[in-house]
């Protein structure tokens, strides 16, 4: 997996790669030192999940429009830790630290260790702004769009590119459907690229052998998850909440809110758009065309994300693996534009005290905010209400009054409406 031979590196990655996803996931809410409440919608994943487990049937009895998987997550860590959100928080740490791994290992085609790790470190800056309280179903297709990343790049790399990996593409491509359909711009991108090259090497066998596993890997998560919802009779009631309603979110959609999104969460980092730009020049200047790919992959993305004319911050979440790869070729080029590795520290060290100490500060009040019990959250609005109750009777344990203090929920709301469906703020949609 790692380095061969080389144990003492192998561990310094590994525990590299481990500590830098604890300290993204110490800003979540749901981190077992936090006083704070979760956001809105994670409350509202959370409060469905508890009902999961009591017995209540997915997108009949409850429902929302991200996918199945999201709430099978959840139910997966709750069961960890009955009682408590901390096995959910566990498995986001395990997420992120399985993103790193795989983000890592594809700035590895490109670099070596050191300007690897350093590359992985830079494509985490912009999660101090678009992490918010954590748990977002972004988050959670990221170790799908790593996997996938990493051997779409190898094979670029290597033209290496057995059945298991398009299996793996297959498998992880439906899974991130699964949690949310704009999040699979990393499919949409290089399987056509990859199908191109294969059609101009004259590689008709390759293409249709690829088609078979893709296809059966996408069943291998797909038929399970459908056959549940079948047997539960939440079939069609699932086509509404995930397909419908999707549909309906964006399609009201004009090309202005658009594009102030896609322009607010790619000039939100400080480094997204200049590192693009100097990896754009580096690829023109050593004419390396295969790579340009990547700007067709960052631009998806941007799209995407910013479909629905939103701006909610923790969209941008799925910018990071494409800044993975512009940070790895600018960062590769500094480390061989010095002789030696003394100069290379040198200039790492001036470019973080000069730009990287300011994310720094502001990961450490995105992590004191989280066990500051004296500043209060944020307003929920009303329609969280009952999901914040719901996780209070299953998890903390706490008065109303105390609870309400807690949260600062709107006051004015209306608490005596229907827990069911009603609870989830798209409901009107369906009624």
């Amino acid at each position: 997996m790692f380095a061969k031979n080389n144990t003492v590196v192998n561990i310094l990655i590994t525990g590299f790669i481990i500590s830098l996803s604890f300290f993204v996931v110490l800003q979540s809410a749901l981190n077992p030192w936090s006083v704070r409440v979760p956001g809105p919608d994670q409350a509202l994943w959370i409060s469905m999940a508890i009902d999961m487990l009591r017995g209540d049937i997915l997108y009949v009895d409850i429902g929302d429009h991200k996918g199945p998987l999201l709430f099978i997550i959840h139910c997966l860590g709750l069961s960890i830790t009955p009682h408590s959100l901390t096995g959910i928080w566990l498995l986001e740490w395990i997420g992120w630290s399985f993103t790193f791994f795989f983000l890592y290992k594809t700035a590895k085609l490109y670099t070596t260790t050191l300007p690897a790790a350093i590359a992985i470190t830079i494509s985490a800056q912009p999660l101090v702004f678009f992490f918010e309280r954590g748990n977002l179903v972004e988050s959670w297709s990221l170790p799908f769009t790593a996997i996938s990343l990493y051997l779409f790049v190898r094979y670029m790399k290597t033209s290496v590119f057995n059945r298991m990996d398009v299996f793996y593409i297959g498998a992880c491509m439906i899974s991130a459907f699964l949690l949310n359909g704009n999040l699979v711009s990393v499919w949409i991108i290089f399987i056509p690229y990859l199908i191109l090259k294969l059609l101009l090497r004259k590689e008709y066998i390759s293409i249709w052998k690829s088609a078979i596993w893709l296809t059966a890997g996408c069943i291998s998560v797909i038929f399970p998850i459908m056959l549940w919802l079948i047997i539960q009779g939440a079939f069609i009631s699932f086509l509404n909440w995930h397909i419908l309603f999707n549909i309906i979110y964006v399609s009201d959609t004009g090309i202005m809110p658009i594009y102030w999104s896609v322009m607010n969460f790619a000039y939100k980092s400080d480094y997204f758009v200049v590192i693009h730009l100097i990896c754009f020049a580096i690829l023109i200047k050593n004419r390396r065309w295969d790579d340009l790919i990547i700007f067709a992959y960052t631009v998806v993305t941007l799209v995407l994300l910013s479909i629905s004319g939103r701006l909610y911050m923790h969209y941008g979440i799925q910018l990071i693996p494409c800044l993975l790869i512009p940070a790895t070729i600018f960062v590769d080029a500094l480390y061989h534009y010095w002789e030696n590795k003394k100069g290379f520290v040198i200039t790492i060290l001036i470019l973080f005290l000069a730009f990287g100490r300011f994310d720094t500060r502001l990961l450490i009040e995105n992590i004191k905010w989280t066990m500051d019990a004296e500043r209060r959250p944020l307003r929920h609005g009303c329609w969280g209400y009952k999901n914040y109750q719901n996780i209070n009777n299953w998890v903390w344990k706490i008065s109303d009054n105390e609870l309400l203090d807690k949260m600062y929920v709107d006051e004015s709301c209306p608490y005596d409406q229907s827990f069911s469906l009603t609870k989830n703020k798209y409901y009107s949609h369906f009624k």
